[in-house]
């Protein structure tokens, strides 16, 4: 049998993303509402996870090579504030905690990286990452809480120590991720950004109202991603939590003080059916 296979061209030029800005374009990279492209070509990242902190730190290069063999072009990675700092003050990048050594063993292997800062990363650990002493420092989590950010500022500065520059625009490093499934406060993800951009002071390094101009294309974004859902899913419109049943989200739970479950995603809720929340 032969199948007739007719190209039919996209009806509209692409249009081309807000991000990543020109000075933060890491390796030529560039996006469109189509394509991830480097230098004007379309590429498709393979991206595949390797968290160095739960690895033994002579075993990276051979996995990392493995990775690279079987067609990965990017190592992601959760940074777990948690494996770094048992107490406040104190951060440990000795051993498997080397984020540096880690972003220099990936880049021998031929691996671009994407680093994943959190401060929150779930990530499965406990407390979403968190360290004990942030899980129970009296902080509004997650927030514009000075007290909170105070404590990431700190962390952020530590980090930036140790990557030395690694993560700068034509490094290894082509994305940061803040935070983790956090969908309700775009706020916060650009108060991360600013701290994370402000280096070893822990400044803000981006002009407040240059980087709040990028609210509007990220809701468009979001708007893009809904519309394009229901039409391929052909769902109704409806909020990401309902994917869970109504009747599984505990939703006095969620604000209550204590709690480490972090949002109302799948894997907080599994924790508190399964009874392992101390709220």
């Amino acid at each position: 049998m032969i199948h007739h296979v007719r190209h039919r061209g996209w009806p509209a030029p692409a249009s081309p993303s807000a991000l990543p800005e020109p000075a933060e374009a890491a390796r030529g990279i560039t996006m469109t509402d189509r394509a991830v492209l480097r230098h004007g070509v379309p590429i498709v990242p393979v991206s595949g996870e390797i968290h160095y902190s739960r690895l033994p730190r002579e075993r990276w290069g051979e996995r990392l090579r493995q990775m690279r063999a079987n067609g990965v072009t990017v190592a992601s990675a959760y940074v777990l504030w948690l494996h770094h700092s048992p107490e406040r003050g104190v951060a440990h990048f000795d051993g498997a905690r080397d984020v540096a050594a880690f972003i220099d063993e990936c880049a021998a292997a031929g691996l671009e990286v994407v680093l994943r800062i959190g401060p929150w990363a779930h990530g499965e650990a406990r407390n979403g990452g968190f360290p004990d002493w942030v899980a129970d420092a009296d902080v509004a989590h997650r927030s514009d809480d000075p007290r909170y950010l105070e404590l990431v500022r700190a962390w952020f500065a530590q980090l930036a120590g140790n990557l030395d520059g690694r993560a700068q625009p034509g490094g290894p490093v082509i994305a940061i991720q803040l935070e983790n499934e956090l969908y309700d406060r775009p706020g916060h993800l650009l108060t991360l950004k600013r701290m994370a951009q402000g280096g070893r002071d822990g400044g803000a390094a981006v002009d407040s109202d240059r980087v709040g101009r990028r609210a509007a294309p990220a809701r468009r974004g979001h708007a893009v991603v809904r519309r394009l859902r229901r039409r391929l899913l052909g769902r109704p419109r409806r909020r990401l939590g309902s994917v869970v049943p109504r009747a599984l989200l505990p939703v006095a739970h969620l604000g209550r003080p204590g709690c480490r479950c972090g949002r109302a995603g799948i894997a907080g809720v599994r924790r508190r059916r399964l009874g392992t929340c101390e709220a």
